[in-house]
């Protein structure tokens, strides 16, 4: 099921509707994402695990046309989201933790060891080029954020990355 924050899932002071429907308290609905990233953190994927790549993202907010948060983010068959964030500027890079929820479909995952704040799509969306995101802050507060797929320099120029 694709997750359009906004249109079919809203957040609003007193629920979150989905599909129209009263799903949760916006507290009930972080605590949901939290438990989701969390059971990604606590497990070990196999060494072996085959990893299915889903994309390099720039973080957008609004309508701001640069950013300089990227993720990059991959998912394995048992549904464990493995990947990297990265602050282009600082060029700090800390690595990301979370899974997907199979009935649910919804991927969220943190930054490092840190716990809040849990970034949230549906699975569903991030084989698009424009994502909407949830983030969800201690306390309930959510925001929306967009990610923007970045395009593999490879592919579009013929360059090879360095190494």
């Amino acid at each position: 099921m694709p997750y359009d924050y906004g249109s079919n899932v809203v957040v609003q002071p007193s629920a979150v509707y989905v599909n129209g429907d009263t799903t949760a308290t916006p507290q009930e609905y972080t605590d949901q994402a939290s438990q989701i990233a969390s059971a990604g953190q606590a497990s070990e994927p196999a060494p072996d695990s085959k990893w299915l790549p889903l994309g390099v993202f720039a973080v957008v907010e609004g309508n701001a046309t640069s950013s300089d948060d990227v993720f990059q983010l991959a998912v394995n068959p048992q549904g464990t989201i493995r990947g990297n964030y990265q602050n282009v500027q600082s060029k700090d890079v800390e690595s990301i933790s979370g899974s997907v929820d199979k009935q649910s479909q919804r991927a969220a995952w943190t930054i490092g060891s840190d716990k809040s704040p849990v970034y949230e799509a549906g699975i569903a969306n991030l084989t698009k080029d424009s994502v909407p995101i949830l983030v969800h802050l201690d306390g309930g507060e959510t925001h929306q954020l967009t990610l923007i797929r970045l395009q593999d320099p490879q592919a579009t120029t013929g360059a090879t990355p360095p190494q």
